[in-house]
């Protein structure tokens, strides 16, 4: 069995907030996923009330 590895408080917190900045990253990037989805599906919208009317 190994020994598990000793963590420091200051290598913890700071292991912690890489992984507080990474998830703070992802979900900027999802919500710029998602304004560009929800353009893109208004513009679908758009077009298929225009073939609507037609």
């Amino acid at each position: 069995m190994k020994p598990s590895k000793v963590v420091c408080p200051e290598e913890l917190c700071l292991e912690t907030e890489s992984v507080h900045q990474t998830l703070f990253n992802l979900n900027a990037e999802f919500r710029r996923f998602q304004e560009v989805v929800v353009k893109d599906l208004n513009d679908i919208k758009a077009d298929l009330d225009v073939i609507r009317s037609a």
